[in-house]
């Protein structure tokens, strides 16, 4: 009987835990349960992307101020790569396209191989090549494309002939930062409030604000770590909506993310590392606010570990920009990217 009684006590928290479980799995689709309201227009569909190949470089591409990519490695070679950017474009008509370039860097490592610290060139190569090609694919409510154009923008960083070698080199070689921008038109059927209703965050006191954006990240990496899929679930819930109507998600794709929502969050056992090592970047011409970390160049602080299937230590990571509505003294989440 002495058995039988402890093994009744034992299972009693198991038993919670997996109630607890099934109750917030149940939260996560009642707020997501109403999210195909928030799609429209999807006779009117029209898919954005940004066609990249950028070699020998670091760079960032950004759409409205908003970096729908980054590279910050060692460039041996070369990045080609297609980019949706619909997240990033928030009504019709103008937007503007940036590409930031910086020199390459080398990664220094510890015994174990692991990296620790990114050490960048002085100067961007002579080898750079930087293109991007933006293109618009239109689609019916089926989702059958009906047009494509696919030279909404066409850019290719000049070159020049080198008198000592003959070959072709990129005219802003040797410098140690460089950015090309321009403008294209969209003609996307829906608005989105996104960050437009944000404040300037390049108005307020600094200490204050990096305060603040800390706070929320400390936040997100509790909540993520406790695996409470429910709280991030509210706190990313605009994001989601936003995401949602900018890329016309099909009612199959609607139903299927709550679940894949709640088990991004809940099934790995991380293990949540400090927000540290990190320096404040504005973005969306003042109006966003993210971390990056300062001793690894282009990643984010907020991250955690875990170990796979075969015993190896894996990295789980995600990227917050935030924006403070008008009106309010806390930030709030308005996209992430994982």
């Amino acid at each position: 009987m002495k058995y039988f009684i402890l093994s009744v006590l034992i299972s009693i928290p198991f038993l919670g835990f997996a109630q607890n479980q099934k109750n917030m799995e149940k939260e996560v689709n009642e707020i997501f349960s109403d999210l195909g309201e928030y799609v429209k227009h999807r006779d009117q569909a029209v898919n954005y992307h940004a066609n990249i190949y950028i070699g020998a470089v670091n760079f960032e591409v950004l759409i409205n101020d908003f970096p729908v990519q980054k590279f910050y490695r060692p460039a041996t070679g070369a990045i080609s790569t297609s980019i949706p950017i619909n997240t990033a474009i928030l009504k019709p008509g103008k937007q503007t396209w940036k590409i930031k370039v910086y020199p390459s860097l080398t990664h220094k490592v510890d015994e174990n191989g692991e990296i620790i610290a990114s050490m960048p060139d002085t100067a961007i190569s002579k080898g750079g090549r930087i293109e991007m090609n933006i293109e618009g694919i239109y689609y019916d409510e089926n989702g059958n494309i009906v047009k494509e154009d696919h030279n909404i923008v066409s850019f290719e960083a000049p070159l020049r002939e080198d008198p000592e070698t003959g070959r072709m080199i990129l005219v802003d070689a040797g410098k140690p930062y460089v950015e090309y921008s321009g403008t294209f038109e969209a003609k996307v059927p829906y608005q989105l409030e996104g960050w437009s209703e944000g404040q300037d965050l390049t108005q307020l006191d600094t200490d204050d604000l990096e305060e603040k954006v800390v706070k929320v990240y400390k936040e997100f990496s509790k909540n993520w770590g406790d695996k409470q899929a429910d709280r991030l679930a509210k706190i990313k819930s605009k994001e989601i909506e936003e995401t949602f109507q900018s890329l016309f998600y099909s009612p199959k794709q609607i139903n299927e993310f709550p679940k894949k929502f709640y088990l991004n969050f809940t099934e790995r056992d991380l293990i949540m590392e400090p927000i540290e090592n990190y320096r404040v970047k504005i973005y969306g011409d003042g109006k966003l606010i993210n971390l990056e970390r300062v001793d690894i160049l282009g990643l984010t602080p907020l991250f955690g570990n875990y170990k796979n299937e075969n015993g190896e230590i894996r990295s789980k990571l995600t990227e917050l920009y935030l924006y403070l509505p008008e009106g309010k003294e806390e930030l709030e989440i308005i996209r992430t990217s994982f």
